[in-house]
Formats: C-alpha cells, structure tokens, sequence
C-alpha cells in the first residue's frame, strides 16, 4: 500500500509590532503608532540595561546589578531589635526588619527569649552581628557550606520544637508546677519560657503579692507639675502596679489554659486554689463560694435605680433550655 505523504506543519505567524498574532487584519493604526512611537510598553524588567563596546560585547554595570543571589556568603552588619524564644528580629541597613531564627544562631543558642538576648549581647561587636540573607525577611549567621552541612540537624530541631509545643498543648497539667525565666515584663504581667522555643504569659492577676509593686509617682516634678512652679514636663505621672521580676530571673508556675485564638499558653504563679479565689474576689463575688451558675449561689446585683440586669442565658454552658429567664440566671 502506498503510505500517505507526512502533512506539512503550518506556517507559525509572525507577531505584529504590539507582540500579538492577528489571523486576520493587522493592528489597529492608532496601537501600530503607539508601538512605533516607543511608548506601548510601561513595564521593563528588573535586569539592568546593557551596553556594549566598540567589538560588541556586552558591557554590565556591576552597581546597577543588585541581584541578592549573585553573593550567597555575603554578609552584613545587622543590629538585633526584638527578641523572642525562637529567635530576634534584626534591623537591616535599610532600616527594614529581617527574623533569625534561633536554629540559624551560631554557636547554638538555647531557644529562650533571655538565653538568645544573653548570646547575641555576647557575640555582638559595637551592638551588631552579621548575617546573611536566606529569603523573604529572613537571614541566618551561618555560610552555605555550615548550613548544607547541618541542614538535617537544624531540621531536625525545628521539628522538634513543634512537636514539643503540640504535645504540650493537648497534655499539659494545670496543677503541675513548672520551673522556667522570665523573658519579659510589662504593666500587664510577665512572659516566661515554658519550653524551646515557647513563652507562655502570666498576667498580673495571677501574680503573688510579693512580685507586684504598688502604684508610685514617677516624674521629676513629683507631682509639683501645674500649680507647683515647675513645667508642665515635669509633672509626676501616676503609675500602677507592675511586676517586680527581672529577665532572666527563674520562677516556678503552673500553666493554667492553653488559647487557641492566639496560639499562646497561659500560666499562673498562684496554686490553683488561690487563683480561683483571687479571680473570684476581682469580680466581686465570695471567694469561698461554689459554682456560680445556680440559683442558689448566685446573688443578683442591681443597677441604678434598682433595676435588675438583662443576662444572657446563651452564656451558661449548664442552663437548660426548658428554664425561663426568671428561674435562673448566669453570673460570669
């Protein structure tokens, strides 16, 4: 049988001057214009213009080539900012914020807030480091060669941690007591490391007598502001508790709840028994009293007026849905 002859590929269409295949017609006049005019395109690429020579070779201008890539051991001066239990945030020379990572520390650093500021205090020169970067908002101080060479432990660590943070979060013990440091304080209470890479917050409320100090005026004037001769600047300014603790300093707690909203543990410095009638006394109600979701426990509080309150029943877990508003009310 006779074979058939091979069909001839098609013709492959030019593009036109605006870069489109037109099958039928041509651009319109006013874009082929446009397009000769120079000015069709608003976009150029990144990549620097390039000149040539008298030969006709390419001539790069190595200051407009600005490609991160073309240096992977290069590395720069960064001043560490904002330090957290997996690592800091670093202010790079462009005044932009760039995270290490506490597995990209070296030498190896425990992954706490107060043993990652205690290290780069310690290797800094003149309150610098130097890193490198490795991506998006991220730089690390050890070379392509150091991490190529470490890449299964520091993947290995990382794992680890999350592991630890997740077995933590589904089997903690809200009675068992725990050791850790502080890694912070502020007015609203303090933060402590709880495990690698992990803080947990323990608010004022949840603080000992003894680790709050009472409110004092703070201010040059000490309170001889207006009306006192002096500046307007230098009137006291009243502060109010806050906690004593130090970072750094080690603690024992407990850790009370775990918050899914914000993917952060709660902890407490109280027993559990003292926590509960602290929390009970800050709203008012007796702190040797039950559950205060009955009737019988529960003691209604009148508004102006002598009104009584509207309450949610949506609020109690336990109320059945065959009472009526008047049988019983819940009181958070």
């Amino acid at each position: 049988a006779e074979q058939e002859p091979p069909e001839k590929p098609l013709p492959r269409r030019r593009e036109a001057e605006d870069g489109l295949i037109y099958f039928a017609g041509a651009p319109p006049p006013a874009v082929r214009a446009k397009v000769a005019a120079g000015t069709g395109r608003s976009w150029y690429s990144g990549r620097p213009k390039l000149t040539v020579d008298e030969d006709g070779i390419p001539i790069i201008d190595e200051n407009a080539l600005r490609c991160k890539d073309q240096d992977p051991d290069k590395f720069v001066r960064v001043r560490p900012v904002r330090f957290r239990p997996d690592g800091c945030y670093v202010k790079l020379e462009d005044n932009s914020e760039a995270f290490l990572s506490v597995v990209h520390m070296e030498p190896r650093t425990e992954a706490s807030t107060a043993a990652i500021r205690d290290r780069l205090k310690e290797i800094s020169t003149a309150g610098h480091i130097e890193v490198k970067e490795i991506g998006i908002c991220t730089v690390s101080m050890l070379s392509k060669k150091e991490f190529e060479s470490r890449r299964q432990e520091i993947e290995a660590r990382h794992r680890q941690m999350e592991e630890g943070i997740a077995i933590l979060r589904d089997n903690f013990d809200s009675k068992k007591w725990r050791s850790g440091r502080v890694s912070s304080v502020s007015d609203r209470g303090v933060y402590v490391s709880i495990l690698e890479g992990k803080d947990a917050f323990i608010p004022l409320l949840e603080l000992p007598e003894s680790h709050i100090s009472e409110g004092k005026l703070q201010g040059k004037g000490k309170g001889k502001g207006r009306g006192g001769g002096k500046d307007d600047d230098d009137e006291a300014e009243l502060m109010g508790p806050r906690p004593n603790l130090k970072p750094g300093q080690t603690v024992q707690f407990r850790v009370a709840r775990f918050n899914w909203q914000n993917d952060s543990f709660i902890a407490s410095m109280l027993t559990y028994e003292e926590s509960i009638a602290k929390m009970r006394a800050s709203r008012g109600q007796n702190p040797d009293s039950g559950p205060q979701s009955c009737a019988a426990a529960a003691e209604p509080v009148l508004l102006a007026g002598g009104k009584m309150p509207q309450y949610s029943r949506m609020s109690d877990p336990i109320a059945p849905a065959a009472l009526s508003k008047t049988d019983k009310f819940w009181a958070a």
